[in-house]
């Protein structure tokens, strides 16, 4: 806003207080990463526009989002009272065995995860302050091919699709966690980027 004052231009700021702010509604929208950012906080601390890290290195490259670690990387976005909803992720496992997307995320020890695992499988995962199996099969997945993994959780059930190839389920009877936002995820020093993900 600018005023008049004189013969000089006078900027002036207007700050506000916000007390409550609140979204509502069934989560519809779609991640591009080639429309994301590098968010810089401080001159060590960059962030993906979106998202927020845990742990490992993330950054944008040719349109997608990659995610990389020595240990454990996860970085996650969307809302912490979603509930039942679909999620389809576009990712390339880059390097190693471990990449996952995740759902229902409730922060870093609470989570469900669909993973391309070692030994060509894929399975439904859990993260109760360290992944285990609720579900795998066989699936001969390769580095440098992106799949489109879609992941829909309705109360306690979770089923997932991989390219239309294959398909898990399974019913979480104790103690599932019933929302949470995304995220991606890898471990043991692997590597992974996804292009696009879209929740409905």
């Amino acid at each position: 806003m600018f005023s008049r004052w004189g013969n000089h231009n006078i900027a002036r700021s207007f700050v506000g207080m916000i007390d409550d702010f609140y979204v509502t509604g069934k989560a519809d929208y779609e991640i591009e990463f080639e429309k994301e950012r590098v968010e810089l906080w401080t001159a060590l601390h960059r962030e993906i526009s979106q998202f927020t890290r845990l742990k490992g290195i993330t950054y944008l490259e040719k349109g997608c989002l990659h995610l990389s670690c020595s240990d454990f990387g996860e970085t996650y976005t969307g809302g912490h009272d979603w509930k039942n909803y679909r999620a389809k992720f576009s990712v390339t496992p880059m390097v190693g065995e471990h990449h996952g997307v995740n759902v229902r995320v409730q922060g870093a020890i609470r989570s469900y995860a669909v993973g391309l695992l070692p030994d060509h499988r894929v399975g439904i995962l859990k993260n109760e302050n360290g992944y285990r199996i609720l579900a795998e099969t066989d699936f001969d997945w390769h580095c440098g091919k992106e799949y489109e993994i879609t992941v829909c959780v309705e109360e306690n059930h979770i089923l997932a699709d991989i390219d239309g190839e294959v398909t898990l389920k399974t019913q979480d009877e104790k103690n599932p966690y019933l929302t949470g936002g995304i995220g991606l995820s890898v471990q043991k020093g692997s590597h992974m980027s996804c292009r696009k993900i879209t929740v409905s």
